[in-house]
């Protein structure tokens, strides 16, 4: 986990985290996997962090539309926790 000197005494804990949800139900875990293990790869060089600070998350099984349409489909999020301790 990325810990960052916040104030004098304090601590912030700053972790990239990437988030995948399908509607597709059962993919497979190896291509589950290796997608998460190239997001966290890309995130942390783009960020130029050790790989070690990065999350990836996926969730499978969402009921989702797009363009008016249940084919399937994912939706990503890219964001930053950023925790005081």
């Amino acid at each position: 986990m990325a810990t960052l000197s916040h104030r004098e005494g304090e601590s912030v804990l700053i972790m990239p985290l990437i988030k995948v949800k399908t509607s597709i139900s059962q993919p497979e875990k190896s291509q589950v996997e290796s997608l998460l293990k190239d997001l966290s790869a890309s995130l942390a060089k783009h960020l130029s962090k050790p790989e070690s600070y990065v999350m990836t998350a996926f969730e499978p099984d969402v009921p989702m539309t797009f363009g008016g349409t249940t084919d399937p489909v994912c939706y990503m999020e890219a964001f930053t926790v950023v925790l005081e301790l």
